[in-house]
């Protein structure tokens, strides 16, 4: 069910960035192969102990460009997803989407990472306007602080709220523990 969620998770973020930011970008990011593709950049996960979750949001990018592709784009252009491991480290990530933009020149960002490195990395991408959509991190501060990051999923504390009122309304349970 978890790796289903993160698939469908990812998919929309990225179907819902293309279409948003297709025509936006930084000065510095572009377009690429003569402006016949749409480069975006997505980060997670993909080695090491959070391997799991951030190969399923990587699937699920790879999966919504696979298809957007297939009927012919956004605005006659295709997708090209560049796809760096940060293996949900903030170091790490830091490193990836300061390639991502300034190597790569990608038009967009999709977080598949945690919170503390998509925390991270939202000043730099503040900085250089290069829109990020979280998928998956849930640290209300991330989306804090500028007009460049998104999130596609809510945060922690309305999670938890939502959680608590279904734990006491539907399921009935009056004592629980934070152990």
């Amino acid at each position: 069910m978890k790796k289903n969620l993160l698939k469908v998770i990812a998919a929309m973020v990225i179907t819902g960035l293309i279409t948003t930011f297709s025509g936006c970008s930084s000065e510095q990011a572009s377009t690429s192969s003569g402006d016949k593709e749409i480069k975006i950049g997505t980060f997670g996960p993909y080695t090491g102990d959070a391997a799991t979750d951030g190969i399923q949001s990587r699937d699920g990018a790879t999966l919504a460009v696979e298809q957007i592709n297939k009927k012919g784009g956004v605005i006659g252009k295709q997708i090209k997803l560049v796809t760096m491991d940060d293996q949900a480290k903030a170091p790490e990530s830091m490193n990836v989407v300061q390639k991502l933009i300034q190597q790569e020149k990608v038009t967009a960002l999709v977080s598949g990472s945690y919170s503390t490195p998509s925390k991270t990395v939202s000043p730099v991408v503040q900085q250089a306007k290069v829109p990020m959509v979280v998928a998956y991190a849930v640290n209300p501060d991330i989306t804090q602080g500028g007009k460049f990051v998104f999130r596609a999923i809510y945060a922690g504390p309305a999670q938890g709220a939502a959680m608590a009122e279904y734990v006491v309304k539907r399921k009935k349970i009056k004592k629980g523990s934070n152990t």
